[in-house]
């Protein structure tokens, strides 16, 4: 009974469900908007959704309305965008095993082991952005495409054919994120090699049989040039600009922060007592079941080296389409949408060079313990970085909150905002182009706009005639042209007053949130500090209103 229970926990399924809640569970508690999420709030809060159906059009990609606008749908939107990128994360594990496995270039239990390092390593770490669905999403619709091509040469010709076309227009699908256009290839050579051991096709009859897939992105990019042309504004979000120093800015940027940067950062000591006994807890279960996970001893076919080069052509494959049109890779924040195919290049990489490393005899049986500490380390890290993205929903609310009850605020018509309420993870959280919503969020009107400044930036007076670049926004549908460019202008400083640990902070919220929601104002209060002192045309006013009541100080 005992083993047929273990069996069943043992199987990948289960495993890779085990993993995901571990690593991504706080996800389903973030109740956060942030970045282009604003964005999408405020279009869907104060517009009809044709307004943001435009948009899509705008940038090129039509086919997001058929993503966002069933999310949107829902009062609850903010929690559904977090469940479906949370399912979208296991559907895209195991979809990558499902491939891999079908090769049979790798043993099950090894595409199972890439397959949980590559879901609980953070490249990308914006699962709790509703804005970031596209990338979450995309990603599995692709690769369920690409699986529905890669069985088809299992069957006989209708069947095949028809599993063919049903692939194509999957994969074309999901081709709307721009780097799966490169990555197609990776996984095409991957299925060439297939073939050829299985059916011992030579190169010509290899070419001939995959004609289709080899030519998929070209008509992708063709057919997207032609029928949805973006329009002059997003234009530059598609213009190739390659020399060999932005190759090499671009490369060094992935290799510095998602790559080393994240796998550093998941081998730091955590001093927690309770993090320390789940992490043994988790490390003993998953060793304990994936051990279990595959009865047969099949190896894989391929050598660790080649395991190793294939994690670095996906970085180099994934990562490309970004660097042709200079757009670079981070470690926190918005930016780490570019790093959505990192998980996957990472996983192959670690197992590659964790097989050369216990390749020796002696060392061999210890591979999947040291595969499982990995995936455990990664898991907290992915824990850390949620906290971090929590706390920065928390500075929002209580930024909305303190400033609904600034008369400073609510008299001013353009302001300029410094934030140094720093969170290590999360940088940025506003933006030029969002922050006239949140504005809008403490007045309820859109009659406010402004700038974000700087690290080392002073605030200085905008001329009224030069004041309508800000509220144009970068593009029209980001214009406030209810903004008075004659009002009162104000520099605002936001300041963290509360030092604590960022989980302590987050803990108390949780606990007032659902347990004592009427003291959340109290806990805002004293989370932060804004300093407000107005922009006169000869500098700033020496009276500063700190934000905790009504009156100027």
């Amino acid at each position: 009974m005992f083993h047929s229970f273990r069996q069943k926990l043992s199987s990948p399924n289960t495993l890779t469900v085990m993993v995901l809640f571990f690593a991504h569970w706080l996800i389903l508690l973030n109740d956060g908007v942030y970045y282009d999420g604003i964005l999408v709030q405020s279009w869907r809060n104060l517009h009809p959704f044709s307004f943001l159906n435009q948009w899509f059009w705008d940038v090129g990609k039509p086919l997001l309305s058929l993503i966002y606008f069933p999310v949107l749908y829902f009062s609850n939107w903010i929690f559904i965008s977090k469940l479906v990128n949370f399912i979208c994360l296991f559907f895209t594990s195991y979809l990558i095993r499902r491939i891999l496995e079908h090769s049979k270039l790798f043993s099950p239990r090894d595409a199972l082991a890439i397959s949980l390092l590559a879901l609980s390593y953070s490249g990308i770490q914006m699962a709790a952005e509703m804005a970031a669905l596209q990338y979450y999403l995309l990603f599995p619709v692709y690769l369920f495409g690409f699986f529905l091509y890669q069985i088809s040469f299992d069957k006989y010709k209708s069947a095949k054919l028809r599993l063919q076309i049903a692939g194509g227009v999957v994969c074309f699908a999901g081709f709307f994120t721009s780097s799966l256009l490169p990555l197609h290839y990776f996984f095409t050579a991957l299925l060439a090699y297939e073939l050829k051991l299985k059916r011992n096709w030579n190169f010509t009859r290899l070419i001939f049989e995959l004609k289709y897939v080899l030519v998929l992105p070209v008509v992708f990019w063709i057919t997207r040039g032609v029928l949805f042309p973006p329009n002059e504004i997003y234009k530059k979000y598609y213009f190739i600009d390659l020399n060999w120093q932005s190759i090499k800015d671009g490369y060094l940027s992935l290799i510095n922060l998602p790559v080393m940067g994240e796998f550093l950062n998941s081998l730091s000591p955590y001093s927690s007592a309770f993090i320390s006994v789940l992490s043994i807890v988790a490390l003993t279960l998953l060793f304990y079941f994936l051990q279990d996970s595959s009865e047969s001893s099949e190896k894989s076919k391929l050598s660790p080296f080649l395991i190793l080069l294939s994690g670095i052509i996906v970085l180099l494959l994934g990562s490309f389409p970004y660097i042709a049109i200079r757009q670079y890779f981070d470690q926190f924040g918005w930016s780490t949408k570019n790093n959505v195919l990192v998980g996957t290049g990472m996983g192959l990489l670690l197992f590659g060079i964790i097989g050369l490393i216990t390749l020796p005899k002696p060392l061999s049986k210890y591979r999947y313990s040291l595969m499982a500490t990995f995936v455990v380390l990664f898991s907290l890290n992915a824990n850390k970085n949620f906290v971090d993205l929590q706390l920065g929903s928390i500075k929002h609310n209580a930024f909305i909150s303190e400033a609904s009850k600034n008369s400073s605020f609510q008299s001013g018509s353009l302001f300029e905002l410094k934030d140094e309420f720093y969170i290590p993870r999360l940088p940025n959280l506003y933006y030029s182009h969002n922050i006239a919503y949140v504005f809008y969020l403490a007045t309820n009107d859109l009659k406010r706009n402004g700038k974000i400044l700087e690290k080392d930036e002073t605030p200085k007076f905008v001329d009224p005639q030069e004041a309508h670049k800000i509220i144009s926004g970068h593009a029209p549908i980001l214009a406030t042209p209810d903004v008075n460019v004659k009002g009162r202008q104000y520099y605002i400083n936001i300041k963290r007053r509360d030092n604590r640990p960022e989980s302590n902070i987050v803990y108390e919220y949780f606990k007032l949130k659902f347990l004592s929601p009427e003291r959340l104002e109290k806990f805002y209060s004293n989370l932060m500090d804004i300093h407000i002192r107005e922009i006169l045309p000869t500098g700033l006013s020496i009276i500063e209103n700190s934000g905790r009541n009504t009156t100027n100080n």
